[in-house]
């Protein structure tokens, strides 16, 4: 009998701590997305290395 009910208990424990480990990844997520909303998707075009590369040279002084 002791066994049964500390079996429900630690199974109770576990679900609970599961359920809330799930709630925690779900508002994670949902963070994460809302921070990257404003950022460019896959489709919007790249920028090469070479590109990026800035000579000092050819960058007007003023």
């Amino acid at each position: 009998m002791r066994l049964a009910r500390a079996a429900t208990l630690v199974a109770g424990a576990a679900a609970a701590y599961g359920l809330r480990a799930w709630q925690r990844n779900r508002e994670g997520r949902q963070v994460w997305a809302d921070a990257t909303d404003g950022l460019p998707g896959p489709e919007a075009p790249r920028e090469s290395a070479e590109d990026a590369h800035v000579d000092p040279e050819e960058t007007p002084q003023g």
